[in-house]
């Protein structure tokens, strides 16, 4: 028997043994009590408690308080980790799904926010040796394979990235749901298995794609993210929110294809949505404007690309501003690039010191991340009579550019 009918099936015990008292005007065997209660309790660390953990985790995420979402998720990890392997016996759903790995992921997440990428590529290596220790599903190991190619791309092994995550693509087109006897007929909980893995097998896709971006391979990329939005529309629904990140990253790979007009289509459809499925100040609303800032400065509608730039900087500004991480220096280089095609030095100037140190803080020096920043700063830094400045970048670009071409050259789609 699955513990969550155990927790259903006791708690109900223990209500009756209450409402017992009351109507009978006498407390129930107190020893007996103790025993349901104490029952209870423990089936509670097992399902209740790592669910809810992992629900306030997700909650406080949204609300970009990470560091307090860690603490949550690891506690309910802590909690439940005793019991994981005895969770979903009985039923087909994979390894990955329960309570523990639920909690975990958002302790993942958390980390990932807060640029903490060494300790999150940690969590992946354990979450992959386990699902391969216990012969986990081919969904499982997808899963856990496309977390670490992301946490590795992060560390700037581009080889090791894309080797992972063409295994987990691998993986996915294995992936099949199977019923068995206990689950023919839940109609509703088969199709959350089905999202589910519709919304993984995306990510995988969406994660390729990423690291297939910073070695300037837009045309697979591009493929990538077709598949990525047509997987994710076709689980969730063509205006879900859950597509929305997939229209976001499809136009902004058409945009550096300088297809600006399809890049456009989509970047303002992921904005319309957004606006309409989530909160006002939700972060993904931010970004899609700060995506169509870049676009309309690439565009030369520099004056289209400030009204973008402004409020998505003001929303930012607040949202990171009591949990930095990586994200604001996307913000900040953006700024520069536009203040640098305004011809605005001082402000360009500074955007970009910030837009590098922010970057400085959680990626190795050399990371691809840098190589379009360094770019633009040597540009800059060079028409403004600093071309002494230029040559610590162009050294780290040429490095740079050693890497994606070794990474270039391992990929087979």
């Amino acid at each position: 028997m699955k513990i969550s009918t155990l927790f259903n099936i006791t708690f109900a015990l223990f209500l009756l043994l209450l409402a017992f008292g009351v109507a009978a005007r006498r407390l129930p065997p107190v020893d007996l009590l103790i025993l349901v209660a104490f029952f209870l309790a423990t089936l509670s660390t097992q399902w209740f408690v790592p669910l809810v953990c992992a629900k306030f985790a997700y909650f406080l995420i949204k609300k970009n308080k990470n560091r307090e979402a860690e603490l949550v998720g690891k506690f309910g990890v802590f909690i439940s980790k005793p019991w994981d392997g005895q969770f979903f016996r009985g039923t087909n759903l994979p390894r990955h799904m329960t309570p523990s790995m639920s909690c975990n992921n958002f302790v993942r997440l958390a980390l990932h926010n807060q640029g903490k990428f060494a300790e999150q590529q940690v969590l992946d290596r354990e979450f992959l040796t386990t699902i391969e220790n216990e012969s986990g599903t081919a969904e499982g190991r997808g899963v856990a394979k496309a977390k670490l190619a992301a946490s590795i791309h992060k560390s700037g092994d581009l080889v090791k990235a894309l080797e992972l995550a063409n295994e987990a693509i691998n993986l996915f087109s294995m992936a099949r749901l199977e019923e068995r006897p206990n689950e023919v007929g839940n109609e509703k909980f088969m199709q959350g298995r089905e999202k589910a893995l519709g919304g993984e097998k995306a990510h995988a896709y969406f994660i390729r794609a990423s690291i297939l971006e910073s070695i300037h391979r837009y045309d697979a990329a591009l493929l990538d993210r077709e598949k990525a939005l047509k997987i994710a529309q076709d689980a969730f629904g063509e205006e879900s929110k859950e597509a929305t990140p997939h229209m976001t990253m499809l136009g902004k790979v058409l945009m550096k294809q300088k297809q600006y007009e399809r890049s456009e289509e989509y970047l303002l459809k992921s904005l319309e949505l957004r606006l309409k499925l989530l909160e006002p100040d939700d972060k993904l609303i931010s970004s899609s404007r700060l995506s169509l800032s870049a676009l309309y400065r690439e565009c030369g509608q520099l004056e289209k690309s400030d009204s973008m730039l402004g409020p998505a900087m003001k929303s930012a500004e607040k949202t990171y501003s009591g949990s930095p991480g990586p994200a604001m220096a996307e913000y900040y280089q953006t700024a520069a690039f536009l203040r640098q095609k305004q011809g605005q030095k001082k402000e360009a100037e500074m955007y970009f010191k910030k837009a590098r140190e922010t970057f400085l803080k959680y990626f190795p020096k050399g990371h691809p991340i840098f190589y379009e920043l360094n770019l633009r700063m040597i540009e800059f830094l060079t028409d403004n009579g600093k071309k002494h400045d230029t040559v610590e970048l162009e050294e780290e670009n040429a490095g740079i550019r050693e890497k994606m071409e070794a990474a270039q050259g391992a990929v087979k789609l």
